[in-house]
């Protein structure tokens, strides 16, 4: 009793998906085949690129000849110092570029003398007590610094007020960017 049934739903569903993903495999194929005739032509003519530096006496991938030597340019700045300003005078108490001070009496203002010439630099300067390496610190005033001193391009000026607005005395560091 050999009795013949109908496949069930699912059954017929299943078949169908996988014909569909069978025939959409079959129709992919001459896709992936004018890619691969894209990248035949893409390497044809990187090929010929090749050939055309080959003839112009290069190499692929190497370095053209070097260019003409340019001017060499200037140090980083190395020009600071640490103004130490006891009870007589003001001296240089460390530093790099910094070859003197001066303190003219009375008029709590400061000419810093630099072993180059400082023109076109910009200057930070800063009232400060003791060694900063060693734990120095910063004392609150303001700091005017001016690099207009007539006949010395290695001079700057500079001058401090306390938070009362007065011109004070004091030790500071300044620092010279080129």
């Amino acid at each position: 009793m050999n009795q013949s049934r109908m496949p069930s739903p699912a059954i017929l569903v299943a078949v169908l998906a996988l014909v569909a993903a069978l025939a959409g495999t079959a129709v992919a194929g001459p896709d992936a085949s004018t890619s691969a005739s894209v990248k035949k032509k893409q390497f044809k003519k990187l090929k010929k690129r090749v050939k055309a530096l080959e003839q112009q006496g290069q190499q692929p991938g190497t370095e053209g000849p070097s260019g003409e030597q340019g001017e060499p340019g200037q140090n980083a700045t190395k020009l600071f110092g640490y103004i130490r300003d006891g009870a007589e005078t003001a001296n240089v108490q460390f530093g790099r570029g910094v070859s003197a001070v001066s303190d003219p009496a009375g008029n709590s203002s400061y000419v810093v003398t630099f072993n180059r010439s400082v023109v076109n630099c910009v200057f930070q300067a800063m009232a400060g007590v003791g060694n900063p390496t060693q734990g120095g610190g910063v004392l609150p005033s303001s700091a005017v610094v001016t690099a207009d001193i007539p006949g010395r391009p290695d001079q700057v000026g500079a001058s401090f007020t306390n938070p009362a607005g007065s011109l004070t005395d004091t030790s500071f560091m300044i620092t010279a960017f080129c």
